[in-house]
């Protein structure tokens, strides 16, 4: 990477660490903010690929200094680790938490990255072989997925995908025909941003749970001692670190699904082995808050990888940064893409330089990172909401103010509703995003194959067993994230 690559990962990082070490935050609200100023990287794609990748890894680790410090996670995936870590706060091992939580999910992103780098060249030499049939049967299977293991009720799942699917469809077809413009054709031609839905659905309402947070601050200060000691026993601890780093790399890898929820079945998992600690869980139990902090990073490098190979995004976030890396000019999913270096280069090395260097940087200044918590809440939902709003008007050069203002509103009413009737947001971003894919390749599957030579291809047998599989053992992984 040259100086300036490496300057803007510098600064993704920062940026990442800053906004996810507040409250309810999360890598896709950091994520979504770059909407308002990704016109501003049109000279500088791969600067801006490495800001926002350096963003969403530096962002997951911090959010579990909200969990740790104060009870409230930073994300939904930071849940699991303020089960042990808050305890271990109110005991005064606030800095011994944090380093067992860093170094572990540092230690797990640097080791299940590595597969990811290893097959991208690999698949290269085996691109010819994933014909349209077999990208088709992913993509449904990745439907299936996310309609199956985020949602409780799988018809609340598949209506979800219908309603993505649904969106996507507005705008014209595969002969450029206009459909679905409700009177607005010039506006509607083009389809809906995704800057739209994915704001509409995942910012705001998040909010909404922030706003409604009674969060209490305590100063916090840096315990040299318990960092070092809570390195050492990041070490000790390796079964249920590793553990943790296969099962988010595991989910991580499923398209559409993105490992939500990985963490809790890792925590399960991780308080049946051997331990090393006598404390309860629940109580401030060490391997209780390393098994699912092994889950973070691990998770982010395994959805890169159908998102980097096939175009299908592995989980939320990555379903946001195909918006930005595309709008920016990365054809996301195309193979020609893979033999691009630098684009390699550029996401791989501000990956693992946001992930050492957010490491470092969380176990030197633990106790003064913690100030950020001091930010006052209200305060920074305005801030957000405006930047938001911003975003929406923005990448449409602010030639259709009132028109993206309304559809931001509106999507941000719907977001609220599948909130509060648990109807899967991930599984209609999901929908969304890959509507147009399925309808090219729909096409396309009808007119040049009969069934039978689909339905006998290896690659698509191993998908349909696939599918079964899930349908076995998804109520054992289900969760319902919303």
């Amino acid at each position: 990477m040259d100086y300036s690559i490496i300057l803007w990962a510098f600064i993704g990082t920062l940026y990442g660490l800053f906004i996810g070490i507040i409250p309810a935050s999360g890598s896709n609200k950091a994520l979504i903010l770059l909407f308002s100023i990704a016109t501003y990287f049109w000279g500088m794609p791969y600067e801006f690929v490495a800001f926002s990748m350096a963003a969403a890894i530096s962002c997951t680790i911090g959010d579990s200094f909200a969990g740790v410090y104060i009870g409230v996670p930073g994300a939904n995936s930071a849940a699991a680790t303020m089960v042990e870590g808050f305890p271990m706060t109110k005991k005064g091992r606030s800095s011994y938490a944090i380093a067992l939580a860093v170094t572990t999910s540092g230690i797990q992103g640097l080791i299940w990255v590595i597969p990811v780098m290893i097959i991208l060249p690999i698949y290269l030499n085996f691109v010819d072989l994933l014909m349209i049939p077999e990208i088709w049967c992913v993509i449904i299977f990745s439907f299936f997925t996310v309609s199956l293991l985020t949602s409780s009720n799988i018809l609340k799942g598949l209506f979800a995908v219908a309603f993505g699917v649904g969106l996507g469809s507005i705008g014209h077809d595969v002969y450029s025909n206009p459909r679905f413009t409700f009177g607005h054709p010039d506006y509607f031609y083009d389809g809906i941003s995704v800057v739209l839905i994915a704001t509409g659905f995942f910012c705001i309402p998040e909010l909404w749970g922030l706003w409604k947070a009674n969060i209490k601050y305590e100063k916090q200060t840096s315990n040299y001692q318990q960092i070092r000691e809570g390195i050492v026993d990041s070490f000790r601890l390796w079964r249920q670190s590793f553990l943790g780093g296969a099962i988010g790399f595991f989910y991580g890898c499923l398209p559409g699904y993105g490992g939500m929820g990985s963490e809790w079945l890792s925590y399960g998992i991780g308080t049946k082995l051997k331990r090393k600690f006598d404390i309860p869980f629940g109580k401030g139990a060490p391997e209780g808050l390393v098994a699912p902090e092994g889950v973070n990073n691990a998770g982010k490098a395994g959805a890169l990888l159908p998102t980097l190979l096939l175009g299908i995004p592995g989980s939320t976030w990555t379903m946001i940064i195909m918006g930005l890396w595309q709008f920016v000019g990365f054809p996301i999913g195309e193979s020609y893409l893979l033999e691009d270096q630098k684009f390699i280069n550029t996401v791989f090395g501000s990956y693992m330089f946001a992930l050492i260097f957010t490491v470092m940087l969380s176990l030197c200044l633990a106790g003064p990172l913690s100030h950020i918590l001091r930010i006052n809440k209200h305060v920074f939902i305005v801030t957000i909401i405006c930047v938001t709003w911003w975003a929406c008007i923005s990448t449409n050069f602010y030639s259709s103010i009132l028109e993206d203002t309304l559809l931001f509103l509106l999507f941000s009413a719907v977001g609220f509703a599948c909130k509060h009737y648990r109807i899967s947001r991930p599984a209609i971003l999901l929908g969304f995003i890959l509507s147009s894919k399925v309808e090219e390749y729909s096409y396309t599957l009808y007119d040049m194959y009969d069934f039978e030579q689909v339905i006998t291809r290896p690659f698509v047998i191993v998908v349909i067993g696939l599918a079964i599989l899930m349908v076995l053992f998804s109520r054992k992984i289900k969760v319902d994230y919303v």
